[in-house]
């Protein structure tokens, strides 16, 4: 092989490789966004068993759902941003993806 067949080669690879990394750094992304949502859900469930086991809706920080119905359980953050979610008009937001409102 001669030395441009290699640097071609080299060259080849490193665009494939720079290609590839954009598809795995995306699914990061994709899979981030699913589990806010995924989260989001699941407060608004606790949001609606605190609602029936209290009367009440829980406060905007959402940390009454911590004493009455995760039984001493953290809330879950944003596996993006790692803010916490809150209480809006009885929907939950994350402060960088938005509400659960459909």
């Amino acid at each position: 092989m001669s030395l441009i067949e290699v640097i071609a080669m080299v060259a080849l690879m490193a665009i494939m490789a720079s290609a590839s990394m954009m598809f795995l750094r995306r699914g990061g992304t994709d899979a981030n966004e699913r589990a806010c949502e995924a989260h989001r859900v699941v407060l608004s469930n606790e949001v609606r068993l605190h609602e029936a086991m209290t009367g009440t809706l829980p406060n905007a920080s959402l940390s009454d759902l911590v004493s009455v119905v995760r039984q001493g359980d953290p809330l879950p953050v944003c596996p993006t941003s790692k803010s916490a979610y809150r209480l809006n008009r009885g929907f939950i937001v994350c402060p960088l993806h938005g509400d659960d409102a459909p």
